[in-house]
């Protein structure tokens, strides 16, 4: 609208000076105005996020360590739930792309807050549903803190920085999001004063990191676990294929916590069952698609020797992401072999989906390491006192359109508990227990 008027004004420098000076104060004006009516935030808001690098480590100053085939770590790929934008300001570190900086938007600036810490240690879709929950959640409760979210990489030394500085901060909490970033912790900050909860982690019984489900760790980590007892997955392997006769394990070598807490259990549990267990482990996990057109069948072949119609074999999926990023693969090779995975995520829309999972959906397994993380801050509790969260009874997702291309069954109780259903034409009709309009 204003294009009429700046033509009969092009030959005057200062009209058009001041004419854009004047739409660029009105456009500022509209984006706040806008940003607290959308947000219904009161007037003495914090409305910006004021960023000093220096009061941030940069991994760049770690570089002469580093020790990774993937260079240095950044945030490029990580993604908040859009929810997270309307209660929270998120700013990036400048020159630092491996940190994040969060604040509530929805107190003052002279309000106390808490200080919070999330390690991660690499790329991951899932960290993002994790984050984005525990954001969520601090809301909904309304505990004001501060967050600084940082993908450390895998890097020892600006990890031990990132701890020694948490330590000199005196932060009230972290979150170690990832395995890997768990067993960082294990290592190097057992028994500090500064409270940890586990999230998008791997058992820690399994792991050795715990002794007990039942029990607390009596240290200053609470874990919670993205998978039921193994136990309860054998039982509910059994329920599914009562004459099961092969497990072929699809994993990734360089998987550590994958092969303690799903490959080795399993092998030794259906060892004790009278179960054939196989393992096909990815050793390059940047040609794992490669491997598994050479490993799938392979497998399919030996589960044929005692099952010729493969009705009593599964492929058992674990939780290592170049895996199961190929479930189209596995799917093309396996034939009529049922694919079970460990990760509700694995089940999804269309063909490129596993046939059933029994696990642990991210945002569950997430809201469980919030809400200790809540009490914990809140002092309703120590991180040594709470047992091992886990989801239970495990979430469970089933794709009819796989099942129906692979020929296999499963029993009906497994359709009434199950979390997410995909149909027969692979899209979502349940969705978190909750039923979706097609």
């Amino acid at each position: 609208m204003f294009s009429p008027r700046l033509r009969y004004l092009r030959y005057s420098k200062i009209a058009k000076l001041v004419c854009l000076a004047c739409l660029s104060f009105l456009l500022v004006v509209s984006t706040v105005v806008a940003t607290n009516s959308e947000n219904n935030l009161s007037a003495n808001v914090e409305q910006t996020i004021i960023v000093n690098p220096d009061d941030y480590l940069n991994a760049i100053d770690f570089a002469a360590e580093l020790d990774t085939e993937e260079g240095l770590p950044d945030l490029k790929w990580f993604s908040l739930n859009p929810e997270v934008y309307l209660h929270w300001h998120v700013a990036a570190v400048p020159n630092n792309p491996a940190t994040l900086v969060v604040k509530p938007n929805w107190v003052s600036r002279d309000v106390e807050k808490k200080s919070i810490l999330i390690l991660m240690p690499k790329r991951s879709s899932v960290y993002g549903v994790a984050v984005s929950t525990t954001l969520n959640i601090f809301k909904q409760k309304n505990i004001a803190a501060d967050f600084t979210i940082v993908n450390y990489g895998t890097i020892e030394p600006y990890g031990l920085a990132l701890l020694e500085k948490a330590k000199q901060d005196n932060i009230d909490l972290i979150f170690s999001v990832g395995s890997v970033s768990t067993e960082f912790i294990q290592e190097n900050f057992l028994g500090s004063k500064i409270p940890v909860v586990t999230s998008a982690s791997k058992d820690p019984v399994l792991l050795g990191q715990t002794d007990s489900y039942e029990q607390g760790s009596g240290t200053n980590v609470a874990y919670t676990s993205i998978s039921p007892p193994f136990g309860t997955l054998q039982t509910y392997l059994l329920e599914l294929k009562p004459e099961l006769k092969n497990i072929a394990i699809l994993y990734a070598e360089k998987n550590i916590s994958a092969v303690k807490t799903q490959v080795e259990p399993m092998v030794k549990i259906a060892g004790e069952l009278g179960i054939n267990a196989w393992r096909y482990g990815v050793v390059d996990r940047e040609q794992a698609r490669e491997e598994l057109i050479s490993l799938v069948p392979q497998a399919v072949k030996k589960m044929q020797e005692s099952d010729p119609t493969l009705e009593n074999s599964i492929f058992l999926i674990t939780g290592s992401s170049s895996v199961y990023r190929e479930i189209a693969t596995i799917n093309e090779y396996g034939g009529r072999v049922m694919s079970v995975a460990t990760l509700p995520d694995v089940v999804q829309e269309g063909d490129e989906s596993a046939v059933l999972s029994i696990g642990a959906q991210m945002q569950n397994v997430a809201n469980l390491a919030t809400l200790y993380g809540t009490k914990i801050i809140n002092g309703e509790a120590k991180p040594g006192e709470l047992e091992v969260g886990i989801v239970s009874p495990p979430d469970i997702a089933i794709s009819f359109r796989r099942l129906r291309a692979t020929g296999n069954k499963i029993p009906f109780n497994f359709f009434e508990l199950a979390s997410f259903i995909y149909n027969y034409e692979g899209m979502t009709v349940r969705a978190l227990g909750q039923n979706v309009a097609t």
